[in-house]
């Protein structure tokens, strides 16, 4: 693998567990999002002891895998899939080039990824990697159709996060291969983060630790006005233009790390801190993608009556523009509505309005 990349096998490798991730440019280009060496060599996962269950001691690394797979996401997902239900020991990953890419395998995640183990009791640990975020690449290399998953979660069916830093990252796979248990994971993840350099985590921070389903802000806002909920790469665009308008102390910066399952627990821990400042989701995708429906539906639960505003770009039947020009100016106003610079909020209660404007 190339050191730096989003995928890295080295320390999950060296402490037992064995590794397999396919991607479409795996032997690839620098830069690209799968590298064989960070995870196995600075601690991912465990798989039990060293000794199998007759005491032969194990190899002290498990086998690290990486195939460069056919762009057939429909077939290659199908086999991970298959190969996760024969060797639930193993960690598999299937990786789209982007994860906009995924819908030639909707099929595979309809029929079996979502609904395995409610139809035939069968337990699956595949991890997918979808890298997903709205850079001004264009209406295929932007959105890895979040809402597609969320709309299909049920009876702890899947677990879909989108970490926000690297030992975040670290942390959920290595959850996913020490758990007692396997559910299919299926993570949001980062393009130009990779290379960020406001996205990154010290040595104690992947060392120790465990993976947080939701992030409070860290710089601890003194005079909190607003609480602004975020999930994934608009967080360091929204943390940038905090400190540009000098509103570090006004805005707090929550990050939803996991939605489902659903972290009610832990949002609970977080929110009553800042006591009643209106509360606003923003996110990058369009109103009728992302996740604003399904964390709209969350809150409401969760929150009878209190109101959740809604930052981000208008419904859209593409997932993004593919204009540069056009990307940049709804970044501004994603950010520029989501910080309270503009007065262009739309609360739950708004949803009549967004229809007639459509029509």
């Amino acid at each position: 693998g190339r050191p730096g990349s989003t995928t890295d096998g080295s320390a999950l490798s060296r402490e037992g567990a064995a590794i397999v991730g396919s991607n479409a440019d795996a032997e690839g280009r620098p830069g690209s999002t799968t590298d064989g060496s960070a995870l196995s060599r600075e601690g991912a996962a465990v798989v039990g002891s060293n000794a199998d269950a007759e005491g032969r001691r194990r190899p002290a690394f498990g086998h690290y895998c990486v195939y460069n797979s056919a762009v057939s996401e429909a077939s290659v997902l199908g086999f991970d899939f298959g190969y996760s239900l024969a060797e639930p020991e193993m960690l598999i990953h299937w990786e789209g080039q982007f994860g906009d890419f995924a819908n030639g395998a909707q099929t595979i995640i309809d029929q079996f990824v979502t609904g395995a183990f409610s139809k035939w009791a069968r337990s699956s640990g595949l991890v997918m990697l979808l890298p997903h975020g709205y850079e001004g690449q264009g209406p295929e290399h932007s959105n890895a159709y979040l809402e597609r998953y969320l709309a299909a979660c049920a009876e702890i069916n899947i677990q879909v996060a989108q970490p926000s830093t690297p030992a975040q990252y670290f942390h959920v796979l290595r959850r996913q291969q020490l758990r007692p248990f396997r559910i299919p994971l299926v993570l949001m993840t980062p393009k130009g983060l990779l290379r960020h350099a406001a996205c990154v985590s010290t040595l104690d921070e992947l060392h120790s630790g465990s993976f947080e389903e939701i992030l409070d802000d860290p710089s601890a806002p003194k005079a909190v006005e607003r609480v602004v909920l975020v999930s994934g790469r608009l967080y360091y665009d929204l943390l940038e233009r905090r400190v540009a308008e000098g509103l570090e102390d006004r805005v707090a910066l929550v990050r939803v790390e996991q939605f489902y399952p659903y972290p009610a627990r832990q949002l609970a821990e977080v929110l009553p801190r800042y006591g009643d400042m209106p509360w606003v989701w923003a996110q990058e995708e369009p109103r009728n993608r992302g996740g604003w429906s399904f964390m709209r539906l969350l809150m409401d639960d969760l929150y009878p009556g209190r109101p959740l505003a809604y930052a981000g770009r208008r419904p859209s039947a593409s997932p993004a523009t593919g204009s540069a020009q056009v990307h940049r100016s709804e970044q501004d106003q994603v950010l520029r509505t989501a910080l309270g610079l503009t007065d262009r909020v739309d609360d739950i209660s708004d949803e009549s309005a967004n229809v007639s404007e459509e029509r």
